[in-house]
């Protein structure tokens, strides 16, 4: 993964001078908890960061943020960041992006279905407001736990075909990952945060194999309670949003090859 360090100080100019939208929920302030601790620690990446959706917000430079939708009601979240754009703000920023939570994508989600409302009116925004560059966001994950005991019981409990809820949740939410970077690379820039999460400091990919599949999970290193990011995840994530954000020359014709992309999946 690339550092900010390595990012040009024209690229860091740019990012400043723009104006953002991120709706979210809690793992969203993670986000920009870890965003606020790179600031303090760097006097020289100067952004206006505010909580509001009003559309007057956007009148200058601004990395503006707010809560979108409902947890566990992940439609919702689509709706209210179409509600924010169409009321005044996409006519204004430069990005735009919104995330689903962890809990929004579990065993039991019509994934596909999801991804389809998703899609649609992205695409439907995107045709409303040309100018506008979108970020596509991977849903973000949960740890599994990664004893011996634990890795012995969950093979128990798929020889005895019942379910590990963890990572049956967890499968899910990779399965709608899978779909959206099908869809988007090379398109458009995804910020794939499921990846960030799953990559330990020491390099190793967290996860399991489970019915079959490569299931990726958030590292234990990151989480201070399965799924909202500590201190160390926190930074690590925001790091790498910042990197990409810094790298979009805004939705202005630039080729799919000049978009920033997610790091590659194994």
């Amino acid at each position: 993964m690339q550092s900010l360090e390595s990012v040009s100080r024209a690229d860091l100019d740019r990012l400043s001078n723009s104006r953002i939208f991120f709706g979210h929920q809690s793992v969203g302030y993670d986000l920009m908890e870890g965003v606020a601790s790179i600031l303090n620690r760097r006097g020289d990446l100067r952004l206006n960061v505010v909580e509001s959706d009003a559309p007057q917000t956007f009148g200058e430079p601004v990395w503006a943020h707010a809560r979108v939708g409902q947890n566990r009601d992940p439609v919702s979240k689509i709706h209210a960041f179409r509600t924010v754009l169409e009321g005044g703000a996409g006519d204004k920023v430069d990005v735009a992006f919104f995330k689903f939570c962890f809990v929004d994508v579990k065993r039991g989600t019509d994934v596909e279905a999801l991804f389809e409302a998703y899609r649609s009116h992205l695409e439907s925004l995107k045709a409303r407001f040309p100018r506008v560059q979108f970020v596509h966001v991977t849903v973000p994950l949960m740890t599994c736990p990664q004893s011996f005991a634990s890795r012995v019981k969950r093979r128990i409990k798929t020889w005895l075909g019942r379910t590990d809820e963890r990572a049956e949740d967890n499968l899910s939410r990779c399965r709608y990952n899978r779909l959206l970077v099908k869809e988007y690379a090379g398109k458009d820039p995804i910020f794939d945060l499921a990846l960030i999460e799953s990559q330990s400091p020491d390099g190793r990919r967290a996860g399991c194999a489970y019915r079959g599949e490569e299931v990726s999970s958030l590292a234990r290193e990151y989480s201070r309670d399965g799924g909202h990011l500590n201190e160390q995840g926190q930074v690590h994530a925001a790091e790498q949003l910042l990197v990409l954000l810094a790298g979009i020359r805004g939705n202005d014709g630039s080729a799919p090859s000049e978009l920033p992309q997610a790091p590659e999946r194994r």
